[in-house]
């Protein structure tokens, strides 16, 4: 679907670099997984699945944060902070001051 394509092609991450990255965290886990194995001590294992969840964690958050600015929970709403600034902007600028007596006369 050329839909599908265009939604990809805007990504703000590329799509090969996603994979590569994804493949390297994955390689990383499998190594450390084979290292921590041949480990006798139960600390090590503990110490695996920490990392483990640290990493996943920090590539879902780096997902969610790739484009800060949609329409999902964990974005920013923008829409709200710039209708807020319209507002405050509208209220400076059509605040009249008390001293303002000469302005007035012009």
């Amino acid at each position: 679907d050329l839909r599908e394509i265009s939604d990809t092609r805007l990504l703000p991450i590329p799509f090969g670099y996603y994979h590569v990255m994804n493949l390297m965290l994955c390689v990383n886990i499998i190594l450390w997984g084979y290292g921590m194995a041949l480990e006798s001590r139960v600390l090590a294992h503990l110490i695996y699945l920490l990392c483990v969840l640290i990493f996943m964690g920090m590539r879902e958050l780096a997902a969610q944060l790739a484009d800060p600015f949609g329409d999902d929970l964990v974005d920013f709403p923008v829409r709200y902070w710039i209708l807020q600034c319209w507002e405050e902007c509208v209220i400076v600028l059509e605040h009249e001051l008390d001293g303002d007596v000469h302005a007035r006369q012009l």
